[in-house]
């Protein structure tokens, strides 16, 4: 059987039994998952050290389009490159000149993938 992703319900469930203090085991058990798995949700979803579910389930989302998009790029490093320059605030067209002239051994369409690039830039 394949790995089934958290749903909003279980996550509600997490937040309720944390905020009772009950042991990360015990709502493993209760839900029918591994403790790592809700260790992980639990770390990687906190908000100022606080499991909320709506957050949670936000933040599953939003990794969850960036999965569709990211998955299309085979060039690591030209993604990495990208990304960068996104979170230091440049635009499309000035990632996609950059490239041109000094990255030319990267093939990059300025439409169709720092666009799509560009609009993933929301959720980090």
């Amino acid at each position: 059987m394949g790995y089934k992703h958290l749903g909003i319900n279980e996550r509600i469930y997490i937040e309720n039994q944390l905020k009772f203090k009950v042991k990360i085991s015990e709502i493993a058990k209760n839900l029918n998952r591994s403790i790592s798995t809700i260790n992980r949700e639990v770390n990687r979803n906190k908000d100022n050290n606080h499991y909320f579910s709506l957050i949670a389930q936000n933040k599953a989302e939003n990794r969850k389009q960036l999965h569709v998009y990211f998955h299309k790029f085979k060039n690591r490093e030209l993604v990495k490159y990208v990304q960068q320059k996104l979170l230091l605030g440049w635009s499309p067209e000035q990632i996609y000149g950059k490239i041109k002239n000094f990255h030319q051994e990267w093939i990059i369409s300025f439409k169709s993938q720092i666009v799509k690039l560009s609009a993933t830039k929301l959720f980090f």
